[in-house]
């Protein structure tokens, strides 16, 4: 991140995506609790046997990987508040610099360089710089603070993306957070009468296969601190976590 992304980001982007997310994990939330109502439950009162206990593993694996992909969604959204907040906070110190050079007779440039103002005719040159060279000093502080706390949610993002595709690819293993990879089972019951005691009885309807939602948002990486700008590097966009909320 370099200056002028500081200066001109929206952190509230990232409080929308995380509200959005919040809003995506209560509707999946709703679709879990029908499956397991109208697809899990029902079979498992319907079905006996060798065969319905196969069936109802698999679909036991789907209502876990509903809940876990529930979970995960609501993790980002966290996330995304938190780093909302951070960003917003760094802002408003950057604001408040903003003042205080101009107290003290300072240009701030678009890119953050810092020259004289017409303020500070007055000063000795010595006092000048003293100024300048501190006020070089807050603002590569800030740059610095606001990417860390950007690299730090775009991380986490990027683990909480990861740990995603693994479960919710691979079917759980119980409840909890699943592992593994592969693709999610389809929820067919198997062809057959039951086994054990007493007479086969008839299939369930074969229940649909719930597609997971999308994963969250991974980490593409940023624009390089380069030496294009005085503050700062060449960043593009919001910074790391902003466009991978976008």
């Amino acid at each position: 991140m370099d200056y002028q992304t500081l200066n001109t980001m929206n952190p509230d982007a990232l409080g929308e995506a995380g509200a959005s997310y919040t809003q995506l994990a209560a509707r999946l939330s709703d679709e879990a609790t029908d499956w397991k109502r109208n697809v899990l439950d029902r079979s498992r009162a319907a079905w006996s046997g060798t065969a319905a206990d196969a069936s109802s593993a698999s679909l036991q694996r789907i209502e876990d990987q509903l809940q876990s992909a529930t979970a995960y969604l609501r993790q980002s959204a966290d996330l995304l508040r938190q780093g909302a907040d951070q960003l917003t906070g760094i802002q408003s110190q950057l604001r408040q610099t903003q003042l205080l050079a101009s107290a003290e007779g300072l240009v701030i440039g678009a890119d953050g360089s810092v020259a004289p103002g017409p303020g500070a005719a007055m000063l000795p040159p010595e006092v000048l710089q003293q100024r300048m060279a501190a006020m070089r000093q807050q603002l590569l502080q800030l740059v610095q603070t606001a990417t860390e706390a950007d690299d730090s949610v775009a991380a986490q993002l990027g683990t909480i993306s990861g740990n995603a595709a693994g479960s919710i690819g691979g079917g759980a293993q119980g409840g909890g957070m699943p592992s593994g990879g592969g693709n999610p089972p389809g929820g067919g019951a198997p062809g057959g009468g039951g086994s054990g005691g007493g007479n086969p009885q008839p299939q369930p309807p074969m229940p649909p296969s719930p597609t997971p939602p999308p994963a969250p948002p991974g980490d593409p990486g940023r624009g390089g601190d380069g030496p294009g700008n005085p503050i700062g590097g060449g960043g593009q966009g919001f910074g790391r976590a902003a466009r991978n909320a976008n």
